[in-house]
């Protein structure tokens, strides 16, 4: 019975691990420059990243659905 629920539970996590979606780009401004620490974000979540100094940022999320994601950095709105 302990092989049984432990083998539900591994399958369970293994499952999770791989249900995700990477997500990645480029921020950049008007003129095309790369934008370097920009956040990165998926609204309403704590998935998120920021930009390199090439301005591209990658992250992987669970969620699921049409999200909306937002690039936001002090000087740009």
């Amino acid at each position: 019975m302990i092989k049984l629920v432990l083998i539900s539970i591994v399958s369970i996590y293994a499952h999770a691990l791989f249900a995700q979606t990477a997500i990645s780009g480029k921020v950049t401004d008007k003129t095309g420059s790369p934008i370097e620490g920009a956040n990165i974000y998926i609204g309403g979540s704590y998935d998120g990243g920021s930009s390199n100094e090439n301005g591209e940022f990658s992250f992987t999320t669970s969620l699921t659905a049409q999200q909306t994601v937002t690039a936001s950095f002090l000087s740009f709105e």
